[in-house]
């Protein structure tokens, strides 16, 4: 395990994209459920594990947004997967957090206040860092003083060893910029 390992992935992404120049940035938050066999994953007994998923994100965006463009982006985000008690009760109790990096293409559908984003990426958990694969849907609406609040639906999968947590998350954030 090295946790040591994300600011050198973050700074990665961001000295890539800092050549060029974003357009937008987007801060989300999310909520959701995870996916996944927690005591295959933690090759433990567990009694009623806390799969709820959430955490945030924030997005460089690049490129023009509207009907049909693709624009590309870079993620920084914090995920909490689950919670649960091991089966040694002298065992505290474990969060299952990640630091995750992606870069992501969106691509607008229709008139242009929708789109579909797929990216790859890391994440770094407590077992080490993972590769992670993720697409979701999303919708831009309009905000009071002109602001954007976009909302998005994402599933994720983590691909940890021989299991794969698939959280499964809903989000609304703020968009600042064009």
């Amino acid at each position: 395990m090295s946790k040591s390992r994300f600011p050198f992935l973050a700074l990665s992404l961001l000295v890539g994209a800092s050549s060029v120049e974003a357009q937008s940035f987007e801060v989300h938050g999310n909520l959701g459920r995870t996916f996944v066999d927690v005591e295959e994953w933690a090759n433990d007994r567990i009694e009623e594990p806390s799969r709820l998923a959430w955490g945030g994100a924030g997005q460089l965006i690049f490129g023009q947004a509207g009907p049909g463009a693709t624009q590309f982006s870079v993620e920084g985000s914090f995920q909490h997967f689950l919670t649960y008690d091991p089966s040694d009760e002298d065992e505290p109790t474990v969060s299952e957090n990640a630091f995750a990096g992606v870069a992501l293409a969106r691509v607008w559908i229709g008139e242009g206040a929708s789109f579909f984003e797929a990216g790859l990426g890391a994440a770094v958990l407590d077992r080490g860092t993972d590769p992670v694969v993720t697409g979701g849907l999303g919708k831009f609406l309009g905000g009071s003083g002109g602001r954007v609040i976009p909302i998005k639906l994402r599933l994720t999968a983590i691909f940890d060893g021989d299991t794969v947590l698939l959280p499964l998350t809903a989000s609304i954030g703020l968009h600042f910029g064009s």
